[in-house]
């Protein structure tokens, strides 16, 4: 059982999360905030438990179009998130993004998109052209995984990996950090 401190915690985390949705639902009615917004309650406690077992200095998030409740999880500050969902400069993406564009790299947050099923591209994309990180969250819902995608960037990454591994291995090379470099070789 995990400690008080902890359970606290991640209540915590969930009540910021409700009370942010339900002020940005208010701000959506009273047309404060433009365009489309696609809120997330009832899901925090997915948001609070899948950010409390990373380590957001090294691991990546990769959320879907549903990325308030993820943005706030990874530790941004509500103020720049709400005052990008209502187009201003001081957003945290300069007021450009809204509410479907919405990246925080320094919280470990790396962007939600709008496409169904591509966080796991996107995800495998950034873990094949980066140099070593933490590990990646891609957040894919239930019609996710159904699409290619999913399983062509499988495909893609065994690929990788292979290829890079017999790269190491015709150079005799038996160390496994070296497979890891031979990949961005």
């Amino acid at each position: 059982m995990p400690e008080t401190a902890t359970l606290l915690g991640f209540l915590e985390s969930m009540q910021r999360i409700r009370y942010f949705e339900e002020e940005v639902a208010r701000l959506r009615a009273t047309d404060d905030i433009v365009g489309s917004v696609h809120l997330c309650n009832g899901q925090e406690a997915i948001y609070a438990g899948a950010c409390a077992a990373l380590d957001l200095s090294r691991d990546a998030v990769f959320p879907t179009y549903r990325g308030h409740g993820w943005t706030l999880a990874c530790g941004t500050p509500p103020y720049p998130l709400i005052a990008e969902l209502l187009g201003r400069e001081s957003g945290m993406n300069g007021g450009r993004g809204g509410s479907a564009y919405l990246t925080a790299p320094d919280h470990g947050m790396y962007g939600e998109n709008s496409i169904v099923g591509a966080g796991a591209p996107i995800a495998a994309g950034a873990a094949l052209a980066a140099e070593p990180i933490g590990r990646l969250l891609a957040v894919l819902r239930e019609s996710g995984v159904t699409e290619a995608e999913l399983d062509e960037t499988a495909e893609r990454v065994r690929t990788e990996i292979t290829d890079a591994s017999r790269r190491a291995l015709s150079d005799q090379l038996a160390d496994p950090a070296t497979v890891w470099e031979h990949l961005y070789a």
